[in-house]
């Protein structure tokens, strides 16, 4: 089935995908976050054509009657025309599995370890700031985390691993794991990567671990030629414990306005205090120029993205993905 947008880029859902997973493939992603029918990031809305919902999905009824569906749980049944917003092309590179080994274990802070993996130096793993891999333990752990850095010439990669005793590899990060180990990789996955930023306000909103995904695509901005970078950047990154602020991101660049907040008050904390969403309207930015991008727990994400929609964020501007916290 051919699938076209009122902006007109188009491309074909095969068999057995899903709309949201037919323009993944076909290089246009739809912004997206849990991929299963609950956060409604994938909202579009279907203006010709006959669709079928093959899970349960979560929206208002007036969404229904105003003909939005979402993507992640619609597959087209005839040719169809959408309104996603502005996609852009992107190539994603392909999923892989890949065998490779604990190159070095360090203790950022007592709730933040970074685990640098060597990869195969014949396999050449590429990915986009932004996305995620799953782990796998011999023993058949698994779970997933941000890539905060890779190395393409020295075929490692950098992982950021918060203390979260509802990680199922918890344990082995912090209590076994060593230098040499053997565990296994899928990925890179997601689709959190920075669009079209030239000239545009970047709000990066990190809630706890979510800030090694932010982290990499501020490295990707700072390599951008100069007419593709945004006019201004602000990283807000919320934390439970004055502990979980394991570095400082302004170092990274000078031009960055950052903000560290604790989602409630702590007798060693005389920072900032409130939600990332509300600090970021505490700014009083310039909503028609701004743009979100969102890590973080599925719940604090689809609560900060309601929040600015209501205080006229255009919630196709709002891009986000869940980590496994």
């Amino acid at each position: 089935m051919k699938i076209s947008t009122i902006n007109g880029t188009s491309f074909q859902q095969n068999s057995g995908e899903t709309i949201l997973d037919a323009s993944i493939n076909a290089g246009y992603p739809i912004n997206h976050s849990c991929r299963s029918g609950r956060c409604g990031f994938c909202k579009v809305q279907l203006l010709s054509g006959e669709t079928s919902a093959y899970r349960a999905e979560q929206l208002l009824q007036q969404d229904r009657d105003d003909n939005w569906i979402l993507s992640c749980c619609h597959t087209a049944l005839t040719d169809i025309e959408i309104d996603a917003g502005n996609l852009t092309q992107v190539i994603i590179p392909k999923v892989c599995s890949i065998p490779c080994a604990i190159d070095a274990i360090e203790l950022l802070s007592p709730t933040m370890l970074m685990v640098t993996l060597q990869l195969p130096l014949i396999v050449k793993f590429m990915y986009l700031a932004g996305q995620y891999v799953d782990v796998f333990t011999s023993e058949g752990l698994s779970s997933s985390y941000w890539l905060s850095k890779a190395s393409v010439e020295q075929q490692k990669i950098e992982l950021h691993i918060a203390h979260n005793e509802l990680d199922p590899m918890h344990q082995y990060w912090f209590l076994q794991a060593k230098v040499k180990d053997l565990l296994k990789l899928e990925g890179p996955k997601g689709t959190h990567f920075l669009r079209d930023t030239a000239h545009r306000d970047l709000f990066f909103l990190a809630f706890g671990a979510g800030i090694a995904a932010i982290t990499a695509m501020l490295e990707a901005h700072a390599n951008l030629a100069k007419d593709k970078q945004a006019a201004s950047i602000t990283v807000i990154w919320q934390g439970q414990q004055p502990e979980d602020f394991y570095f400082d991101v302004a170092q990274m660049d000078s031009d960055i306005r950052f903000i560290r907040t604790l989602s409630s008050a702590c007798p060693a904390w005389s920072g900032q205090l409130g939600e990332a969403q509300d600090v970021m309207l505490g700014m009083q930015p310039q909503m028609h120029n701004a743009d979100v991008y969102a890590t973080g727990p599925a719940f604090k994400l689809e609560h900060a993205q309601k929040v600015l929609s209501q205080h006229a964020l255009n919630p196709r501007r709002f891009f986000s993905q869940a980590t496994c916290e």
